[in-house]
């Protein structure tokens, strides 16, 4: 998955992302979210800057995570980041992740299927920390070319309710 993804042309990533945002800002469920935990996205995953950086007039808490520990960042005028491992964007500002009732989690995943399971980065993150906290909706994020017959699964994962992709 990760060649594919890699053969993705800067351009095609660009034009998939525009269209996962626009039905991420369309779908009912992000509608009626007031607290959203999203992702700083990498360099293969669908980028979604645009949507954070205008969190004000989303009338949303968006959050992003602190993937060093089980932590998020509300963003806000006052939110500074640092670049992590992998290139990943950590908010400086953070709180503990179940301090926070989150109504919707916006996932990244490596790979997705349609019985809606999720294949993560291999850092257990998203899985760890879904068993800290309790949200009503969990929703993944992908480019279709992600999307496969099945992904393994283990006890310990968690599904996904919904699936946007371009």
């Amino acid at each position: 998955m990760r060649l594919v993804l890699a053969q993705l042309t800067q351009s095609e990533k660009q034009r998939k992302s525009d269209v996962i945002r626009r039905k991420l800002l369309e779908n009912e469920v992000f509608k009626k979210a007031r607290n959203v935990l999203m992702f700083a996205s990498t360099k293969d995953e669908p980028e979604l800057w645009p949507i954070l950086k205008s969190y004000s007039k989303l009338h949303k808490n968006i959050y992003i995570p602190d993937i060093y520990d089980f932590r998020i960042g509300l963003l806000s005028d006052k939110q500074s980041f640092f670049e992590g491992d992998f290139g990943i964007t950590i908010p400086k500002q953070t709180t503990p992740i179940n301090d926070t009732p989150l109504d919707l989690i916006c996932l990244p995943g490596l790979a997705f299927d349609l019985q809606f399971n999720r294949l993560g980065h291999g850092f257990g993150w998203y899985d760890k920390a879904l068993k800290k906290i309790k949200v009503k909706s969990l929703m993944g994020l992908c480019f279709h070319e992600q999307i496969v017959d099945s992904v393994p699964v283990n006890s310990f994962d968690m599904k996904i309710n919904q699936l946007i992709c371009d």
